[in-house]
Parts: C-alpha cells; sequence; structure tokens
C-alpha cells in the first residue's frame, strides 16, 4: 500500500488506526503524521464525548453539530490524504507533531 492510501486509512477508525500507523509505519513521515493527527483528532473526540455523556448533554444540538463537523472533518482529512496533502488543523496539528510523534519514535 502507498503513502495516501496508509494516511487514508489512518482515519477510518479514529484514535485507534492513528495509533496502529503510528506503532507499525517507522520510516514514512507523511504517513505518521497523518498517524499522530489521526490519533490526535480522535482522542479529543473522545473526551468530548465522555463530557457531554457525563453531563447528560450528550443527545443535545450541540453534540450533535459537534459530531457533524468531526464527520466532515474526516471526510476531508481522508481526501487531502489521498491526494498526498497534509491538511493543517490549528492547534489540534501542532499537539500532534509537537507530543504524539514524539512518543512513538522509532
Amino acid at each position: 500500500m502507498n503513502s495516501a492510501g496508509k494516511s487514508a486509512l489512518s482515519y477510518v477508525f479514529g484514535w485507534i488506526s492513528g495509533l496502529v500507523f503510528l506503532i507499525i509505519e517507522k520510516k514514512d513521515h507523511f504517513v505518521r503524521r497523518n498517524a499522530a493527527q489521526s490519533f490526535t483528532l480522535g482522542i479529543l473526540m473522545l473526551i468530548i464525548r465522555n463530557v457531554f455523556s457525563f453531563t447528560h448533554l450528550s443527545k443535545s444540538i450541540t453534540f450533535s453539530a459537534i459530531l457533524i463537523v468531526y464527520i466532515v472533518l474526516k471526510i476531508i482529512l481522508i481526501i487531502k490524504a489521498l491526494s498526498y496533502e497534509f491538511f493543517y488543523i490549528p492547534i489540534l496539528s501542532d499537539i500532534s507533531d509537537k507530543y504524539v510523534s514524539k512518543w512513538f519514535r522509532q
């Protein structure tokens, strides 16, 4: 599988697929950067979902809007990855580059 396919696949199953590609991919910087961003985005969504469910707001319009934005963002990220482009998400990409990539160094 090529770099674009691996990068796009890292977004499909959220933080789990991001983590898998961070662990198995050692050399391809493009795949690792997308996998780190996928992992960070997935963990962020997991935290948001847990906060909303803890506060019993998981059926609110706000949570629904966040979920729609998350799904649309994942689709954009997959399309960009398939075209060998890295889609920069402010703050999130910085966190994934600064911390997550360092945690899973080769």
